[in-house]
């Protein structure tokens, strides 16, 4: 179900998508109805149809088994985890899911405007709560948000459920990839570069304490990392048979 337009102005969705909404117009209340109006609409995904698309790209029985049933990609923001994630879904013929924007179609909100209302602590919970309800489906490649990690309940539950890749970058890759993006609430500094740089000091050490694998962000197309990406995890997969 979508909303219609209100007298007011403080839109959310239309029918083309998520437009920026008045944050004055917005309260808590309004979050918290979207969200449960959309939690029963936004069905699980069709596990038979990741099967079949699984034998469509020419998998056989065996193969399939040798691939995890969850992967979650970790990492900075910039770092090609949504772009990449999606070309790596198709690849291993999983169904794919970012984490930040299933949070806003649920919401009906962007992810700045759930800062502006209930602070980075509110927005952690909420994130928290989807993440475990993702992370249990199988057949998924999950994009989480660069600040996950940050929590050690959601650590347990990458690390647990899932095989976490780490798609690692340069704070010069993220400037670059990031040069027209205003609306991430932890980008809004004077000094991105500064601002990039603290980040990475803080969370690379998580990231790589988290990571089954390691995957350089290099300066190609997202097709041809996402085959990279593939590639490694086939062979971890195979290695760990093997030992």
């Amino acid at each position: 179900m979508v909303p219609n337009r209100r007298d007011d102005g403080a839109m959310a969705v239309t029918a083309e998508g998520l437009r920026h909404p008045r944050r004055d117009s917005i309260d808590h209340r309004f979050i918290l109805a979207f969200a449960a109006l959309n939690e029963q609409s936004l069905a699980r995904p069709d596990h038979r149809r990741t099967a079949q698309r699984r034998l469509a790209h020419g998998m056989n029985g065996q193969a399939e088994k040798a691939l995890p049933e969850r992967v979650f990609l970790i990492g900075p923001m910039g770092s090609g985890k949504t772009t990449v994630g999606r070309q790596l879904a198709r690849r291993l013929g999983m169904d794919f899911l970012d984490l930040d924007l299933e949070l806003q179609a649920r919401c009906g909100v962007e992810v700045a405007v759930i800062f502006d209302i209930e602070g980075e602590s509110g927005f952690r919970q909420r994130e928290s709560a989807l993440l475990d309800e993702l992370s249990q489906r199988d057949g998924l490649v999950l994009a989480t948000g660069g600040g996950s990690v940050l929590s050690a309940e959601n650590r347990r539950m990458l690390t647990e459920r899932g095989l976490v890749v780490y798609l690692q970058t340069s704070v010069d890759q993220q400037l670059k990839r990031l040069e027209r993006d205003k609306q991430r609430p932890l980008l809004q500094a004077p000094d991105r570069r500064q601002r990039l740089a603290e980040l990475a000091e803080q969370r690379d050490p998580i990231y790589l304490d988290c990571a089954d694998l390691v995957v350089r962000s290099s300066n190609i197309s997202p097709p041809a990392m996402a085959a990279n990406v593939a590639r490694r995890i086939r062979d971890h997969v195979e290695q760990a048979q093997a030992s």
